[in-house]
């Protein structure tokens, strides 16, 4: 089963990865299930991984979060 991972998703999981991290724990979030990622759910990946200071990462990098990674990268460069 995919998920979103959206506008209306996104503010639990960044609230709910960096409680966690802030707590002390090492957390990885598995984005190998999401179907769908807007500019909220990337967003707030970045921010669990700049705020979550070495304990969270993202792995695997699932192929939709990838896509849309891969997007903003090239939009960067081209400007």
């Amino acid at each position: 089963m995919s998920e979103d991972l959206d506008l209306s998703t996104a503010p639990r999981l960044a609230a709910r990865v960096l409680d966690l991290a802030r707590c002390g724990a090492d957390v990885v979030v598995d984005t190998s299930a999401v179907g769908f990622v807007d500019c909220a759910g990337l967003a707030a990946l970045e921010r669990c991984t700049s705020e979550g200071r070495g304990a969270v990462r993202v792995e695997p990098s699932g192929a939709a979060v990838e896509r849309l990674r891969a997007l903003v990268r090239s939009t960067r460069s081209a400007a």
